[in-house]
């Protein structure tokens, strides 16, 4: 049964049906992302082309909006028939709602992870992850436009020494950013999918990618304080982040520091990519 709802839009993007099958159909859709005040998160997907649900072409990011006339379509993704209750406005101050940034970060950018964990983790999770570019493919121009990469762990030994290898779509106008074998780049705002049943990553909306410096390496190092609540380190006078994958090694479930000697720690945009004991 169609029903309206206020929600805060964290997400927008323009998709044509069946994209993934090459369809030609010029029918589109803009899935939008919405958190809703109890913090439930869903997707509503509202006809944008060619006969426009009312009000679609000003949902943007960051703002309130109210959507009439919505449909279920699955547990979590919604779906604005086109007639004459449908409606999209933007909400009024009054109906607007405190919003957790941290929930939207989650959902749209998602946490730093390394890529050995991509495998275990959970489908259309968000994440982000740093890596080094060891193949590309072909741009594939369509309806589908999309190409493909594989990133590598960084690093030089330890649990990074495994060189685990992940494939990562671009699809859209994400195809048309130039990857160069050997690039070590961090991409944030991907998105967790499965294929061939192994577990890929995706571009969507959110996806951006930067360069990362040149790396460091420290050799003997001594680590001058920490902060076990937001797992940092300050080495050679600069806070480093530590990854998830490294916490064992430095912290103990105290919060106390590890007393073990660490002989290499390698570094790059302030965050630990490697250590070895």
């Amino acid at each position: 049964m169609p029903f309206n709802c206020v929600g805060y839009v964290c997400e927008v993007k323009d998709l044509k049906y069946n994209q993934r099958h090459n369809d030609t159909d010029e029918k589109k859709t803009r899935i939008t992302k919405l958190i809703q005040e109890d913090g439930k998160v869903f997707s509503i997907s509202v006809h944008s082309e060619p006969n426009p649900v009312p009000g679609c072409h000003l949902i943007e990011r960051q703002k309130f909006f109210n959507f009439r006339n919505v449909n279920k379509s699955g547990s979590s993704s919604y779906v604005m028939d086109v007639d004459y209750k449908s409606k999209v406005c933007e909400a009024t101050v009054a109906s607007q709602f405190e919003i957790d940034m941290e929930k939207v970060h989650r959902e749209t950018i998602g946490d730093m992870v390394p890529l050995v964990t991509i495998q275990a983790s959970p489908i259309k999770k968000r994440v982000s992850v740093r890596g080094r570019i060891a193949e590309t493919s072909e741009v594939i121009d369509g309806p589908a436009k999309r190409k493909k990469i594989w990133l590598e762990e960084l690093g030089n030994g330890g649990l990074s020494a495994k060189r685990v290898r992940t494939e990562l779509t671009m699809w859209g106008d994400n195809a048309d950013v130039p990857f160069t074998v050997g690039d070590r780049v961090c991409g944030k705002g991907l998105e967790v999918q499965v294929f061939d049943r192994k577990k890929t990553l995706e571009s969507t909306s959110s996806t951006t990618f930067e360069p990362l410096e040149d790396t460091e390496m420290f050799q003997d190092l001594t680590i001058e304080a920490f902060d076990s609540n937001d797992f940092t380190i300050v080495v050679g006078g600069k806070e480093y982040e530590v990854p998830q994958q490294f916490q064992d090694l430095v912290f103990l479930e105290n919060g106390s520091l590890r007393s073990e000697f660490w002989a290499v720690m390698t570094v790059t945009n302030n965050a630990v990519i490697d250590m070895i004991l």
